[in-house]
């Protein structure tokens, strides 16, 4: 034999090293039991590796699945956990093994919805494992703030097992959500006596008592947490309870042990916002700036959103004495919460250090509208004045208009009463005020658009002159009485001030933007858009500029850059709701409604007590075929907001959607006693009516849309005529005729004409509407049909019975059906 090539013994060593590998390669039994071992001695990534193995081998092995997912979920892979958990139970696990940990995957996942479609609970299964799932409903129903049905599912699987820890769990944190601490203490410690070693009892103890503020008790309950190997609790949970014990322990001037806590955690997590928040605290507490600094910048580039990281930056540079930084971020966190007294009085701290003093003053003084007469927040924005004032209320009704500073702190109150809304209120703090200096032109703003509010234009129209005579080279006085115009409805007058604005200062953004709001007013969007555009030239950081922007774009269908816009908006202000709602109704208009609906979480996140965050979120889950849970929202925001029309019929929409019919009229019928003229409404409930063959009310109803359209519309008076014919009204055949005269080419308007005709034996004149209708709807079976019953009336027989049989082959179930089949077995 001929000596073999180089290349050749080259592929037999290969091959022949293959074999010997795939010779010393465990079976898959073999695989399973090292796996199961990994898992047991709590090598878990060990255990995972091995599952795998054994699903390259063979994808449909069960078990492997199973505890792959089961094993992914300790180590905090929920999303691995939930689709190898799904393909298990498609192998065939049965449930009772599959849904426990498959619960808890979606409930770690803040997946409520999905958990309560898909894990069902029968009376077949054991009862401690319909305990658990029961509970684990009523954890999900918790979570989406549903109460009343988390509670009839606690019942139930106390009922069943009135020891299940799971379900004990549940109630304590609905307690606790109640702040019944009693309550709550009780579940709490009834879970932890059937279960010492369940982590979720100690977290849920923890909790209460640092609620009830039993600093030391919560301290030793965390720490019994976290000495406990950890499975009924997400590892995010046990991470933030770390966190927890880190907090509690500064606040106890246990410094030394509060950052060995917080350096555990940063061992788990270098780069999560969390563990570096609290070293940058601590370091501050220690007076270690530049590892503060450090902490920070790590912490908010994980999370820029944080107010909490941007206050505890802002306080590192106060400490810093970089004023001008420390103020930019504390303008963010106040202008997301102004109720947030705390960062008003850093706020003031950095425009003193700026040299600011009458901007710190203006910030406290607004921070009045937030106290609610509150003596310990009045107090304390009294101290931060510097002792000008032992309360702030009373000190404004006092001012002297000689003293300079409480001149400022009036000026500062009108402008927060007004950004209230509040018009009375700012005009009577104003109205006694000689502004007289250029540094208190806002104050004369403010006086000129309070009165355009209170409607005394004369007023406002005398001080807009008097500041264009006072500052004739500036655009301001043009602007104001460009605006005073505007809101009269005297457009051109408007636009004649708004342009003089614009020659006064080509750099001055906001006659441009008045020009847009103008050239809206007037439906010209294309020169809207243009002005706008040039406006944020000029200013870009126009946050509502560039909202209005947005919606302009999203009207003129460039949706694209319409939702650039928003978002833009959103990461200047990553806590405006506002910008959060248009990002939300621009997903909408491009029909995105699971990115709508993702949008709409985060703004319940921002304001969870905001009618319009529920709203929009209603809305969204509506869009994307959700209506149960989008009526559940738009109920809380209609709750919120009662007197709302708007949110009261995007809620009656969502109640029909949903199959609650009675529940969607009668919300129809209160918003209509609220709004008689709601044309979008009545044609709703005039058509459920219709529907539901209740003619008389749906009558009623079309009968005041044709007054509020003026008679004007051709689809409300058709609908008006065939409701007329339906309960033997005369007035059929007059208001058929009235619509036909607005729309002489409408088939379905024809066909109405025609089949009153008809029924008054004017059969001629009924074919030939008929005939006219066929011929513009050709696919219309019921027109056929009409058309068919007509001439055979008129006697043309054999025309009509064919006219009849094929509207019957094109609906052969319509409700005109057994009488077209009637008239074709007469002889």
């Amino acid at each position: 034999m001929a000596a073999l090539s180089g290349r050749f013994k080259g592929c037999l060593i290969a091959v022949a090293l293959l074999g010997l590998l795939a010779a010393c390669s465990p079976d898959v039994s073999e695989l399973m039991e090292r796996a199961d071992q990994h898992r047991a001695d709590g090598r878990y990534q060990s255990a995972i590796a091995d599952y795998r193995n054994v699903l390259e081998l063979d994808a449909d092995h069960a078990e492997a699945r199973l505890h792959l997912g089961e094993t992914a979920l300790t180590i905090g892979d929920y999303v691995g956990a939930e689709e190898a958990l799904r393909r298990a139970f498609r192998l065939g696990v049965s449930a009772d093994r599959i849904y426990p940990s498959l619960s808890r995957a979606l409930l770690w996942q803040q997946k409520p919805e999905q958990l309560l479609g898909t894990i069902t609970v029968d009376d077949s299964m054991p009862a401690p494992l319909q305990a658990e799932l029961l509970a684990m409903h009523a954890e999900a129903h918790r979570q989406l703030r549903q109460t009343d049905r988390s509670d009839e599912n606690l019942r139930k699987a106390l009922a069943i097992d009135p020891d299940a820890v799971p379900a004990l769990l549940v109630a304590g944190r609905l307690a606790l959500d109640r702040g019944l601490l009693v309550e709550a203490k009780d579940y709490a410690d009834e879970a932890r006596n059937n279960a010492p070693q369940s982590a979720a009892a100690w977290l849920l103890t923890a909790q209460i008592q640092r609620t009830a503020r039993d600093v030391s008790a919560a301290i030793d309950s965390y720490r019994q947490l976290l000495a406990l190997d950890a499975t009924d609790i997400s590892t995010e949970m046990h991470f933030m309870a770390r966190g927890a014990l880190a907090e509690l322990l500064a606040s106890q001037r246990e410094l030394e042990a509060a950052e060995n806590v917080v350096q555990h955690m940063l061992q788990q997590a270098p780069r999560h916002p969390y563990p570096n928040y609290l070293a940058a605290i601590l370091a501050i507490e220690t007076d270690r700036l530049a590892t503060a600094n450090d902490h920070l910048q790590r912490a908010i580039a994980a999370a820029p959103n944080s107010l909490q990281i941007k206050t505890s930056l802002a306080l590192l540079r106060l400490r810093q004495e970089r004023f001008a930084q420390a103020t930019a971020l504390l303008r963010e966190v106040v202008f997301a919460q102004p109720e947030n007294i705390e960062a008003r009085v850093l706020l003031a701290a950095g425009y003193r250090g700026l040299q600011q003093p009458r901007q710190a003053t203006r910030v406290l003084t607004e921070g009045l509208a937030h106290a609610d007469g509150d003596p310990r927040i009045i107090a304390q924005l009294a101290r931060a004045m510097d002792g000008d004032v032992a309360e702030l209320r009373q000190a404004i009704e006092q001012l002297s208009e000689t003293d300079a500073a409480a001149h400022q702190i009036r000026l500062a109150a009108a402008e927060a009463f007004f950004g209230r809304g509040q018009t009375d209120a700012a005009l009577a703090i104003l109205s006694d005020m000689q502004i007289q200096h250029d540094e208190e032109l806002l104050g004369q703003q403010l006086l000129i658009v309070a009165s355009v509010h209170r409607g005394d234009l004369d007023k406002a129209l005398h001080e807009a002159q008097a500041l264009i005579d006072a500052y004739p080279g500036k655009p301001l006085g043009y602007n104001l009485l460009g605006g005073i115009h505007f809101f009269s409805e005297r457009l051109d007058e408007a636009e004649a001030a708004f342009r003089k604005a614009v020659a006064r200062s080509e750099g001055d953004p906001q006659a441009h933007l008045n020009l847009g709001l103008l050239a809206e007013a007037r439906g010209d969007i294309p020169a809207a858009i243009r002005h706008f555009r040039d406006g944020l030239e000029r200013k870009p950081g126009n946050i509502q500029a560039m909202l209005q922007l947005s919606d302009l774009l999203r009207r003129g269908e460039q949706h694209q850059e319409a939702l650039a816009w928003a978002e833009q908006a959103a990461q200047l202000a990553p806590n405006d709701l506002q910008a959060n709602v248009f990002i939300t109704r621009q997903h909408l208009s491009m029909d995105n409604p699971e990115a709508a609906v993702a949008n709409a979480r985060v703004g319940l996140e921002l304001a969870p007590d905001d009618a319009a965050a529920h709203g929009v979120f209603g809305v969204a889950l509506l869009a994307s075929g959700r209506p149960e849970e989008a009526a559940e929202a738009l109920a809380e925001a209609t709750r919120l907001a009662p007197d709302s029309p708007d949110l009261q019929l995007q809620l009656a929409r969502a109640q029909a959607a949903a199959g609650r019919g009675t529940a969607s009229a009668e919300t129809f019928e209160a918003l209509l006693l609220a709004d008689p003229a709601n044309v979008q409404a009545r044609l709703t409930l005039g058509t459920w009516y219709i529907e539901r063959q209740v003619y008389t009310d749906a009558i009623r109803h079309y009968e005041q849309l044709a007054e509020l359209t003026e008679r004007q519309n051709p689809v409300v008076l058709n609908n008006l005529a065939w409701l007329y014919q339906q309960v033997g009204d005369e007035r059929d055949l007059e208001t058929a005729q009235a619509a036909l005269e607005l729309a002489p080419d409408n088939a379905e308007i024809l066909d109405t004409l025609g089949w009153i005709e008809h029924g008054r034996g004017h059969h001629e004149a009924a074919i030939g509407r008929l005939s006219k209708a066929h011929t513009a709807a050709p696919a219309n079976a019921r027109i056929r049909y009409h058309l068919g019953a007509a001439l055979v009336a008129d006697g043309s027989i054999e025309q009509g019975r064919q006219a009849l049989r094929e509207a019957l082959d094109m609906a052969g179930d319509a409700s005109w059906a057994e009488d077209a089949r009637a008239m074709l077995e007469a002889e």
